[in-house]
């Protein structure tokens, strides 16, 4: 029985139910036995029922003693136990991010020296990075403070160096090379 409670999980509300039944059966065998140290025993068969009901009291305390004792070290290794999955957990991830942020900066670099490659501007480069982002004309137009024509215009210059005829096949571009990249 105390195995199987131990396996078992146990709530904080069970908890402290348990830990109060331990408190009320010590407290009467407490009273009990200072219940019997008052009134005097007249009977020999009286003060044996007494001292089973003390043993009793003392065992059944025990036993939940016990229990509480061994559920509690099971939850303590658990938590051990969790707090080094989620450590491991962590580790992962963050090389993961550590590993996935290299290949990012890897392909963009890749882009960047095609840009270099068809002899973009500053502002070309720019413009063209925030077209593979997929962004309209208007919003890299309120982002770089300039006018929707100037986007227009930069990226028709783009299209022309490139050899591309616009922001679906830039994208595709790119995206066949990764993938032609990978198969390699």
């Amino acid at each position: 029985m105390i195995r199987q409670m131990s396996q078992r999980r146990m709530s904080p509300k069970n908890k402290r139910l348990m830990a109060l039944s331990l408190f009320i059966i010590f407290a009467l065998f407490i009273f009990y036995d200072v219940y019997h140290l008052i009134v005097p025993n007249t009977s020999h068969e009286t003060s044996i029922r007494m001292e089973i009901v003390e043993a009793l009291i003392l065992l059944l305390g025990g036993a939940a003693f016990i229990s509480l004792w061994i559920l509690t070290k099971n939850e303590e290794r658990n938590e051990i136990r969790f707090e080094k999955e989620i450590g491991q957990m962590k580790a992962e991830r963050d090389e993961w991010k550590e590993r996935s942020a290299q290949l990012i900066k890897d392909f963009q670099d890749y882009i960047l020296t095609h840009f270099d490659y068809w002899k973009l501007t500053t502002s070309e480069k720019e413009v063209g990075l925030f077209l593979l982002k997929g962004m309209s004309f208007k919003e890299i137009a309120q982002i770089r403070n300039v006018s929707e024509r100037t986007i227009r215009n930069q990226s028709l210059s783009i299209y022309s160096k490139s050899g591309l005829a616009g922001k679906h096949e830039l994208a595709s571009y790119f995206l066949e090379e990764l993938f032609q990249l990978k198969a390699q």
